[in-house]
């Protein structure tokens, strides 16, 4: 409503012109102005007067008033330069009075068109400044058809500005502007800027702003939603929100989403979604008609994805269930696909199908119906059970795996021994397991073999068995005879001391039955094994006054060797080398051919394990090692030998790199042996005395 002050202000100098007409004392002097309207200068002390409407009566007025004075104009135009100090100068009617010189206003002027320069250092209300603005405020200005409200702000041409020390240059266009502290340089336009001390720059356009502290530099078509410290630095069609929320240049298209983190959170490529949200992140994929969550998937904060419905999760880290109601507990890192499936205090393990059960760690399983509770399983099928480890289910039914390290498949399988190969057909009755590492089938019709094919992929030579045990071959089924024997170690942790570079070191240590479940496969026919040994020598001596051309060495304890086994001597100066034993003296001395040299009074004497002939004839020989250096980069040789002959063909060399990672060595050849000879294993250190642990070993001999 207006007040009836107001409504004077605006007609009183009509009806002042009225008045002075009526009264107006002809007899005297004219007024100056006569016949236009005056300007009036209200006094703070209730006076009116009056001027006329010129220049010369316009400074008048402003020289005459002062502080919290008001000067009034009609509607006109006046052209000269004016300093407005202390008095507020208004128009009658918005924009119908027009200051078209140089206006310095350092107080208040309302109600006027400003078309000339203008500089602002007070307050300006229902102030025109070239073709239709308007500006409202303290030191404010605005470009051409631009709106300004607030203190200390500038709006862009056909822009709107408002709130406190908001910087938007006048030059620019088509920008709105909203609160405090914000700023729009050269050349940006069409922008909404909206909070504190918000910055747009580098001619940045078409773009949002809304929070504090945001930045678009350089960019078309990007927004920051809100938040804090957001920015988009060239990159278009962009979006930021949250604390924090860097998009790199050239990244157009990312959108970049952070929580409440006081920590940049940048995009690492274009059109990228990324959302840091340490509280974990729900997507929301359809609901209910009451509008309630049925799907979704969630991130949780250990980088665990569920979807899907009905999960009970506790207690897990880094797994994914996919589906519906499945149940994870305590489970780590493993995934779970399907319906109505469980992972209990189990660890790598992955489930897909239905209604599986899973209490261990790095297993498979999918189908339907498995229960697994051993370790390192690989489970597909129906209603099967599998509590042994390592072991893997193709297509079960029905079966139930106790046993380790098994490889199964077929229907109603019982393996409750390791190491077991089984597999059934559809004959609905129990398969059961023999023995310890058997390879076992089931197959009622009967077996085929194809061992050649035609060019279109035909079988052309098949070998059968029927079901009633008869095979048939186009070939020859040939018998050999077995002589087979081996010896090997297992899990061993004692070195094989090497004590002199670049001489052969019988392997003896724990070569052998040191497993004490599995025993070493033998014919005895045609081998037989003995276990290595290894003494301290105390002495050499002269024996040849007894036996011409041998010396005798003395142990510091009992030893067990006996004439004719092949030994090796290291760690003395004259006596390097393999020996077999000549002779034995007594329970602590024996003697060897080689022509005394000198009493060392030190030194190794080992026995190494060995494997006997029986039956001469030509065998295939092989060995294979496996273990770790004292020392990397050793330079190790290993070699069969035949008695002290060591055999060329047979060997293998390398340098072991690391003193941490297991390394391997393997060598296979024929060799000819006659009942009585001994084969074994030698190592030489090229490298240095550098001990040596063989973790793993094995020498097998079968007939060539």
């Amino acid at each position: 409503m207006t007040k009836a002050s107001d409504t004077w202000k605006l007609i009183e100098p009509y009806v002042a012109k009225f008045i002075d007409k009526l009264f107006f004392d002809k007899g005297g002097a004219a007024e100056p102005g006569d016949d236009n309207y005056f300007i009036y200068l209200y006094t703070n002390g209730a006076e009116i007067l009056k001027y006329s409407f010129t220049e010369a009566g316009f400074n008048g007025a402003l020289t005459a008033a002062n502080a919290n004075d008001l000067i009034l104009l009609p509607p006109g135009t006046l052209a000269s330069n004016h300093n407005i100090n202390v008095a507020e100068v208004r128009g009658v009617g918005i924009g119908k009075t027009i200051l078209s010189g140089t206006i310095t206003n350092n107080s208040t002027i309302s109600n006027l068109t400003l078309s000339g320069t203008v500089t602002n250092n007070g307050y300006l209300y229902g102030v025109t400044n070239g073709t239709i603005n308007f500006i409202f405020g303290d030191r404010t200005s605005a470009g051409s058809r631009g709106v300004v409200f607030g203190q200390e702000n500038s709006a862009a041409s056909y822009g709107i500005t408002t709130g406190i020390d908001n910087d938007i240059l006048t030059t620019n266009g088509y920008t709105a502007c909203f609160g405090q502290g914000n700023a729009e340089a050269t050349g940006s336009s069409y922008n909404l800027i909206n909070g504190l001390s918000n910055t747009i720059s580098n001619a940045a356009s078409y773009g949002i702003i809304n929070g504090s502290a945001q930045t678009l530099n350089g960019t078309s078509y990007s927004s920051i939603l809100s938040g804090n410290e957001c920015s988009i630095t060239g990159s278009d069609y962009a979006v930021a929100a949250g604390r924090r929320a860097i998009i790199a240049n050239t990244h157009s298209g990312a959108f970049v989403f952070a929580d409440s983190n006081d920590f940049d959170f940048t995009s690492i490529v274009a059109n990228e979604f990324a959302v840091r949200a340490i509280g974990g992140a729900r997507f929301v994929v359809s609901i209910s008609g009451a509008g309630a969550v049925v799907n979704y998937v969630y991130l949780d904060t250990t980088g665990g994805i569920t979807g899907g419905h009905g999960h009970t999760i506790t207690s897990t880290t880094s797994s994914i269930a996919i589906g519906e109601d499945h149940v994870l507990t305590a489970a780590a890192r493993s995934a779970i696909f399907g319906q109505l499936n469980t992972i209990t205090s189990a660890e790598t393990c992955l489930i897909a199908g239905y209604n599986h059960t899973i209490n261990t760690v790095s297993s498979f399983v999918t189908n339907e119906y498995n229960v697994v509770s051993g370790g390192y399983n690989n489970v597909m099928g129906y209603d099967n059970i599998v509590s042994g480890w390592n072991c893997t289910l193709l297509s079960g039914w029905e079966s139930n795996i106790s046993g380790d390290k098994v490889l199964a498949g077929g229907i109603r399988i019982i393996a409750t021994h390791d190491g077991v190969t089984m597999f059934s057909d559809s004959t609905d009755s129990d398969f059961d397991s023999a023995v310890n590492n058997e390879f076992a089938c089931r197959f009622t019709g009967g077996y085929r073999f194809v061992t050649a094919v035609d060019g279109s992929g035909d079988p052309t030579v098949s070998t059968t068995i029927a079901a009633s045990g008869n095979i048939t071959t186009p070939g020859t089924i040939t018998a050999t005879a077995s002589g087979y024997g081996e010896m090997y170690m297992y899990d061993n942790v004692t070195a094989c001391v090497i004590d002199t570079t670049n001489v052969y070191h019988a392997v003896y240590n724990t070569f052998g039955n040191n497993d004490g479940t599995l025993a070493p496969t033998r014919d005895t026919n045609y081998w037989t094994y003995k276990a290595g040994v290894g003494y301290t020598i105390t002495a050499f001596a002269d024996y040849s006054g007894t036996v011409a051309g041998t010396t005798q060495v003395t142990t510091s304890a009992t030893h067990a060797l006996l004439a004719g086994e092949p030994i090796t001597i290291t760690g003395t100066t004259n006596y390097n080398a393999a020996f077999l034993v000549t002779g034995v003296i007594d329970a602590t001395n024996f003697y060897i051919t080689k022509v005394f040299a000198g009493d060392d009074a030190t030194g190794s004497v080992r026995r190494p394990a060995t494997m006997k002939a029986l039956v001469a004839g030509v065998y295939k020989a092989t060995f294979d090692v496996s273990g770790t250096p004292a020392n990397p980069n050793d330079n190790l040789k290993f070699e069969l030998n035949k008695d002290v002959t060591p055999l060329d063909n047979i060997v293998a060399r390398g340098i072991w790199t690391s003193a941490t990672k297991y390394q391997s060595m393997a060598s296979s050849g024929f060799v000819s042996v006659t009942a009585g000879q001994y084969i074994w294993l030698s190592v030489k250190n090229y490298s240095g005395t550098g001990n040596l642990t063989i973790s793993s070993g094995n020498v097998v001999l079968n007939t060539a």
